[in-house]
């Protein structure tokens, strides 16, 4: 006889497994001159710090804020993220730039449910500024960093 509990577990299960939207932006190689690669783009608000990189073959990858503004913190922060923090999906994305704008798909964090994706988009002003098309106060501004953390990921294809 199958116990009540046993069959609460059976229903549950299902339910906890994550289940991700697919990416609607269809990665390809970025070889443009519109934005600097070697290094992140950051905003900046008065006690925190918001970054991302972009790479060549068209991945985005989001280390997450810090609750800091001192870009040298920053940077040592880069360098001390832990490769289990880079097997979150919802760090990663695909960015396509098409004339003076880029589009940058993630997903999104939610709490159940299927996991959807967001397509944010930004103005291109130069190859080191970019600001969002939704609001103007969001400017990401780019700083030079190496060594990058590589884009190998299991999410993105």
């Amino acid at each position: 006889m199958i116990s009540y509990s046993f069959f609460l577990f059976l229903l549950v299960i299902p339910s906890c497994k994550e289940r991700y939207e697919e990416l609607e932006l269809v990665r390809t190689d970025y070889d443009g001159k519109k934005l600097k690669l070697d290094g992140y783009y950051y905003y900046q608000e008065p006690n925190f710090t918001t970054l991302f990189f972009l790479y060549k073959n068209g991945v985005i990858y989001d280390p997450g804020s810090k609750k800091d503004t001192d870009l040298n913190k920053i940077d040592s922060f880069i360098i001390k993220i832990p490769p289990l923090s880079r097997e979150a999906r919802i760090r990663w994305g695909i960015f396509q730039v098409n004339v003076s704008e880029i589009n940058i798909e993630t997903w999104d964090i939610v709490s159940g449910g299927k996991i959807p994706t967001n397509i944010r988009k930004y103005n291109i002003l130069n190859d080191t500024t970019i600001v969002s098309n939704n609001d103007a106060k969001l400017i990401y501004k780019f700083r030079k960093f190496s060594p990058k953390p590589d884009s190998i990921n299991n999410f993105i294809k």
